[in-house]
């Protein structure tokens, strides 16, 4: 079983390991874990709220930041670029596992296994080291220079070259200095979260920037927009954002589209002097069309990852094989659902005002598959939480199910085969240690420890006695 059957003719980005995988948050309001697909919140007072619906305990700037959040999670399970991160972790996982202890391996077919387990982690996108420590990271960026724009522009239309997933690099003038940016899948994600999270606060009258975030990676593409767009409304360029998501290439898509668009704008300008011709800029309609043929573009692909995950996981498996499946089949469906309305969180955004949005917000997830948050709070000195807030139907996001935190773990377990050489480069060895069970805080099996939980190794399949990371393990080594 090869997964990640990835898109003809593209290759992926490098990208540094993370188990907690977390997105960027420098604040630390909340975060979003994309491989357990756990949303969390921290809370930025003490009063004890009480209401109708699981985010009445939210107060209005709170729910700024789940907003934030939950857009990575729609993200993560209902666009083209989730489905790709998604099968690059099952590849991760089952690659590493095959070369590393599947005896029966035909000596030719390890090498094989090994090199499809290290792409694979190659190619799946997360924040780079080399964005970190960009010198005044809260004054304003002005755009310098996109790196190879045209030679962008020509592959992503089909004119000349081909396509590839390295980040784009961008130069912006920054407090006097010049400084040079990596943009790749996952700045483009953040930053996207971040200009949606931006008009979600107009909407609902709370000030967009309270806590004077960084630039890099969360306002990149409200940088990109200065540039090109300066007088446009905050919402024009939503629809480009989210056509961009439908990609493989989400970030390449994203520059593609907002500097065609505007180009296209510009060249029918009649303005004598300053030009406000972006000011009028209304691509929904087209960018709607264009979303669905990028979705419809990937159809055979997409089903070839249903295919590999359902024939890798043949027999009943509730302890791992049938949750990959229904999270598969889950997301597969919320990208198909696209097709028919690609720009959901657009038309959220038209109906909420400062008065509705709360219930507004509670239906909105209720409606698109549903999700739980884990709320944490900072002024009980209390971070354990056992039982997410659930929002619609909890149907495939079953987070405390012994099966989705055995598919947590196997992750995690699976990550730690991953190392760095002398050379940086990555490979493949049993790691000599697992440390502290990154369950913790959700996992209610009789055998936790609190606060200091270490998962002891097992190759024994124990009714009712292995926990959900031991059962991770006996999965992971081929045990069964």
């Amino acid at each position: 079983m090869a997964l990640a059957q990835l898109p003809q003719g593209l290759k992926l980005m490098n990208f540094e390991m993370n188990y907690q995988g977390d997105l960027f948050n420098s604040m630390g309001l909340g975060s979003y874990n994309p491989v357990s697909m756990r949303v969390s919140v921290s809370k930025t007072n003490d009063e004890n709220r009480v209401g109708d619906n699981k985010l009445s305990q939210l107060n209005d700037f709170d729910c700024t930041t789940l907003f934030h959040e939950y857009i990575h999670h729609l993200q993560n399970v209902s666009t083209i670029t989730g489905l790709q991160h998604h099968d690059l972790q099952i590849s991760m996982w089952h690659n590493a596992r095959c070369y590393i202890f599947d005896k029966s391996h035909k000596k030719d077919a390890a090498p094989v296994s090994k090199k499809l387990a290290l792409d694979a982690m190659h190619k799946t996108f997360e924040y780079r080291n080399s964005n970190k420590n960009i010198l005044n990271s809260k004054d304003t960026l002005i755009l310098k220079k996109i790196e190879n724009l045209s030679l962008l522009i020509s592959a992503m239309s089909g004119t000349n070259g081909t396509v590839d997933f390295n980040p784009v690099k961008l130069s912006f003038i920054q407090g006097g200095n010049v400084v040079s940016v990596n943009f790749g899948i996952f700045e483009f994600q953040e930053s996207a979260a971040n200009y949606l999270e931006g008009v979600f606060c107009e909407k609902i009258l709370q000030p967009p920037d309270r806590f004077l975030v960084d630039n890099v990676p969360y306002k990149i593409i409200h940088a990109l927009k200065l540039h090109y767009a300066p007088n446009s409304d905050n919402e024009a360029l939503l629809p480009i954002i989210l056509t961009a998501l439908q990609s493989t290439v989400p970030h390449k898509m994203f520059i593609y589209l907002l500097y065609s668009l505007i180009a296209r704008e510009k060249s029918k300008c009649t303005c004598k002097e300053i030009c406000y011709c972006d000011k009028k800029l209304d691509v929904r309609e087209e960018c709607e069309v264009y979303a669905r043929k990028l979705i419809s573009l990937q159809d055979v692909w997409v089903e070839k990852v249903r295919n590999q995950i359902f024939d890798g996981f043949p027999k009943e498996d509730v302890n791992f094989g049938d949750i990959l499946k229904k999270i598969t089949n889950s997301i597969i469906s919320k990208v198909e659902k696209r097709k028919s309305n690609p720009f959901i969180e657009i038309d959220f955004l038209e109906k909420i005002n400062h008065l509705n949005f709360r219930d507004e917000f509670y239906h909105f997830i209720s409606e698109n598959g549903g999700c739980g948050y884990y709320l944490t709070d900072s002024f009980s000195g209390n971070d354990t939480f056992l039982e997410p807030n659930i929002v619609g139907e909890k149907v495939v996001f079953n987070y405390n199910n012994i099966g989705w935190l055995t598919f947590e773990a196997a992750f995690h377990y699976t990550k730690l085969h991953y190392f760095y050489d002398s050379n940086n480069n990555i490979e493949l060895k049993t790691p000599t240690t697992i440390g502290k069970c990154p369950l913790e805080c959700y996992c209610d099996h009789k055998n936790r420890l609190p606060h200091n939980c270490t998962p002891q190794e097992t190759s024994s399949l124990i009714e009712n006695e292995n926990c959900a990371y031991q059962l991770a393990i006996i999965k992971t080594q081929l045990c069964y």
